[in-house]
Formats: structure tokens, sequence, C-alpha cells
């Protein structure tokens, strides 16, 4: 309750847990990610206690119907969290909850409080559902929602049209320079690292995927160059180091692991930073 004994207005909307942190003894810090309301934090009263309001847990990556009290400047209260219907159980399986975690840090990484933003929304629903499906194509729609936040950014790079003019590149080898803007014509490629245009070409077969069924389909050496490059695209834009990605590569040094962390013996390639 406000000040003065009056109650902050609330409002409900379709949200995804990104985080929560302990608050206290028994309360929690959510951070929720909805579809209207964007990025906000809450504290969750007695959650970690409570089997009524949150019935159905906080787990990250959970999608339900959030009722929260918000509060301009600061921090929102979060009175209820009901699991959607249509939503599928989270598996518990340690290889979908690493990648959960990967694209809900991820997201809470990048956007900005209060930004709505329900393309981006749909995306990360339809990239927690994949991960969670033992059938689904995990490495490839890690590659696509990467790729989604980019572009909410504006900072996905040039690749098959120069970034300074947009005229065509060079058909076999591209000059590329981060700094510019990505792709580079030979009017503007002074100073560029020369790229194979092939390889471009596997981050633009990402880039032009829907997210639905299986994925562009590529040999490892060539999904770890499609991986180090979008890391390397999304560094500069995040506020903090992802601690999930540590638990991905630790999970993952595990051949069996599978997936989109770092093989054991292998190296990320990535276009050379320095133009």
């Amino acid at each position: 309750m406000a000040r003065g004994g009056r109650r902050r207005p609330e409002v409900e909307d379709e949200a995804v847990v990104l985080r929560t942190a302990p608050l206290g003894e028994a309360d929690l810090l959510v951070t929720l990610f909805g579809r209207t309301l964007g990025r906000v934090r809450c504290a969750a009263r007695m959650a970690r206690r409570s089997t009524r309001r949150f019935a159905g847990g906080l787990a990250v990556g959970g999608r339900g119907r959030a009722r929260v009290a918000l509060v301009p400047g600061g921090l929102g209260r979060l009175h209820a969290f009901v699991p959607s219907k249509d939503a599928p159980a989270l598996s518990r399986e340690l290889r979908a909850f690493a990648c959960r975690g990967y694209v809900a840090e991820l997201t809470d990484a990048l956007l900005a409080e209060g930004d709505p933003d329900p393309e981006v929304f749909d995306a990360l629903v339809r990239a927690v559902h994949v991960l969670d499906d033992p059938t689904g194509a995990a490495v490839p729609i890690l590659r696509w929602y990467e790729i989604v936040l980019l572009r909410r950014l504006g900072a996905m790079p040039a690749l098959d049209r120069c970034a300074v003019c947009g005229a065509a590149t060079d058909a076999e080898n591209v000059s590329f320079a981060w700094e510019r803007g990505g792709a580079l014509c030979r009017d503007h490629a002074t100073g560029g690292a020369g790229v194979p245009a092939e390889v471009l070409a596997a981050v633009g077969s990402f880039a032009a995927w829907s997210g639905e069924g299986r994925g562009p389909e590529l040999d490892a050496a060539t999904l770890r160059f499609v991986r180090g490059f979008l890391q390397r695209a999304l560094a500069p834009h995040l506020r903090r180091p992802l601690r999930s990605l540590s638990v991905l590569r630790d999970l993952l040094r595990d051949p069996a692991g599978g997936g989109p962390g770092r093989a054991a013996g292998s190296r990320d390639e990535t276009v050379p930073r320095k133009a």
C-alpha cells in the first residue's frame, strides 16, 4: 500500500520471468519481461514461502499472468503470478535449464527498463518453447534469438551490403570492420579485414530464418563461427558480463552435452576485431 494508505494501481500483463534473487528472509526480487510492460523489477513478498499467490513458482523462463503494482522510478510489487495454461512445464533437464537461463539473462542485460516490445516478447516465448523441447533445434534458436535482440538494438552488422553506402560487396572476399558497421564495398574497404563471403552468408542464413522448423543446417565449425560472430556483436551492448555463458561452457565441456557452448578443444571463430 502506498503512503497515506492509498493502494497503488495494479496492472496485469502476460510476462516471462527473467531473473530472481533473494530479498530479505522470505521475499524475492523478480525481474519480468511483460508483453505490454516491458522489463520491470518487482518485490514479491513472501514468495519464498507462499503457496497461494505463487503456487506455480517463479522459475526463470516461466511464462504467466503477472499482477503488478508499479512504482514510478522505484521497485514495483508483484502480487501474483499465475502460469499460463498454454505454457508447457519447464524442462528440468540441465541443458535446457542452462539455455533458458542464457536467453533470459541476455534479455535482461540488453533491454531498457519499462520499454515494451511485443515482437521481442513473442520471440522470447518461442525460444523458451524450443529450448524446452528435447527434439527442438536448440542451437539455431539461440542464434536466431540473438539476432532478434541485435535488430531490436539497431546493432545487427551489415552482411551482404556495404555498411557505409549500401552497395553490393565483393562476391568472394568481403572487407569487414566492426567499428564501421560490418561489411564494406570496394570503395570503402580501406582498413577492413577480409572475410570469406560464405562465412557472412552463414550468419545471414540465421538472419533470414523465421524461427520455425529446424533452422539452417551447418557444420560444427561454421556454427562455432556464427556463435562467435554474434557474441562479438552483442558484447558492446551488455550492461554486465553474462554468468550464464560460463555455465553453458562448463556444461558443454562434456562432449555428450552438445549444444551451443564451447566444445572441448575448440575455440571461438569470429571476424577479426582489428580493422
